[in-house]
């Protein structure tokens, strides 16, 4: 893990599952206002349809005795109406309506706003001209209003024991088209409320079950999210420390061939260009005139020398032909080199195939690795493989090394990768590439390098 990874993804997972949980309570609770005002305002409507042909109806029922009343209570003062009776035959008809229907209460109102008949007595001769229901039925006009129990009624200015839906309706006289006084009734809305109550309580727990469905999604989507951050900052990790390995490898590999071509260029070239130009002193020195065949020897073995170590350092052919032929010039001489085994290779690509940077790559992993397992392995079946598919650049270098097997299939990881293709596996992975050893149930082994097109 990467230092300070942890608090700094633990912070970001905290954040993120503490507003979203907040977004979703907040997303709660403005969908439950919503509902819950939309449901309000649908009993609301679908009440005071109900109650005001109730209360038309009842009007009707009444309406010719409530004329003769309302005209005559408005000939009176507040004073006399309060110290009046209301009339039996009125009455009488009020609670045989009660009786016949869901009205609850009612009330009459003269002109001025006063109380002049209620099915509650005390409320006669008191005074609701301020009533905004009563003031809108006066104008000839319909009013309602739901009354939630315990609830302050805005008409009225007092609370209910019950749910219940009032209506005003305007009282036109005999003889005038202008309204006399209202009428109003109270009915019993608790069954609308206690419906639209029990749909809340199924809808509201099925919203909040949704919602908190909606929040664990998105919670294991951040916790998937974060275990696949983990992994692949594992991975990168991982490769930058396989790197700084094989750079590290790669850097004291680097500096033994430079102390190897160093001892060989001074045990070979150099010794011989000593030896030659001792032989020349000597001559000089006792005017030897004999043929100079042991120098041009001398010479010649000198110039082979310096002609192999710059075939190695870098073929002539690898800039000259192609790394194709390079190759295939490579693979003749350890072929011929090394006639006790088989070496086989075949390439299924173009030169135009291979990318510009690859082509020395793949020739310096062929020879290094093909060097290794003639100098350090017993495997006398070598076959060398280069292709390109749509996806990537393959090469693979199959031996039978028996000198330890694994199960059929089964890949070598670092620690089981033999010393025979180590510079195999770090030219792969310093070059972008990936590398992977298996071994087959014939006691081949096939170690491939690929990189991507």
């Amino acid at each position: 893990m990467f230092p300070g990874r942890i608090p700094a993804l633990f912070r970001w997972f905290r954040f993120f599952s503490l507003t979203s949980l907040l977004g979703v309570l907040v997303a709660a609770l403005v969908i439950i206002h919503f509902y819950r005002f939309m449901v309000i305002h649908a009993v609301n409507d679908l009440s005071a349809d109900l109650n005001t042909s109730t209360a038309k109806t009842a009007l009707h029922f009444i309406e010719e005795d409530l004329q003769k009343y309302v005209d005559e209570q408005n000939r009176r003062t507040r004073d006399q109406i309060g110290q009046t009776l209301p009339d039996p035959p009125l009455e009488k008809l009020i609670d045989e309506l009660i009786e016949s229907s869901g009205i609850v209460r009612v009330k009459i109102y003269s002109r001025d706003g006063t109380v002049i008949y209620s099915t509650n007595h005390e409320q006669i001769g008191n005074s609701q001209a301020d009533n905004p229901g009563f003031t809108k039925a006066l104008n000839g006009e319909i009013a309602n209003e739901l009354i939630y129990r315990d609830r302050l009624n805005p008409f009225d200015h007092e609370t209910s024991e019950d749910n219940l839906i009032q209506t005003y309706l305007p009282v036109v006289g005999q003889q005038s088209l202008r309204p006399i006084g209202v009428f109003e009734i109270y009915s019993d809305a608790n069954s609308v409320v206690e419906s639209a109550a029990k749909t809340q309580f199924v809808v509201i727990p099925v919203v909040l079950g949704i919602l908190l469905a909606l929040y664990l999604l998105l919670l294991s989507i951040v916790l998937r999210a974060k275990s696949t951050i983990d992994r692949q900052q594992d991975t990168i990790l991982e490769r930058t420390q396989t790197l700084e390995i094989l750079s590290a490898k790669l850097l004291n590999a680097q500096e033994e061939e430079r102390k190897r071509i160093a001892r060989a260029l001074h045990e070979n070239v150099a010794q011989s260009l000593l030896a030659i130009k001792l032989a020349l002193e000597n001559r000089l020195r006792l005017g030897d005139k004999s043929s100079p065949a042991p120098l041009i020897a001398l010479l010649d073995d000198a110039i082979e020398q310096t002609r192999e170590f710059a075939i190695e350092l870098r073929p002539s052919a690898l800039d000259d032909f192609g790394v194709i032929d390079a190759l295939n010039t490579l693979l003749r001489e350890l072929s011929s080199a090394h006639e006790d085994r088989l070496l086989e290779w075949q390439f299924e690509l173009d030169e135009s195939d291979l990318p510009l940077p690859l082509k020395t790559i793949a020739f310096r992993i062929v020879q290094d690795t093909l060097k290794n397992l003639f100098d350090e392995t017993e495997a006398d079946k070598i076959r060398v493989t280069l292709s390109r598919n749509s996806s990537n650049i393959q090469l693979t270098i199959k031996e039978n090394d028996n000198s330890y097997h694994f199960a059929e299939g089964q890949r070598k990881d670092d620690k089981q990768c033999k010393a025979a293709i180590v510079s195999m596996r770090e030219r792969t992975v310093l070059s972008g590439g990936q590398f992977n050893t298996k071994s087959n149930g014939d006691g081949t082994t096939e170690n491939i390098a690929m990189w991507p097109v």
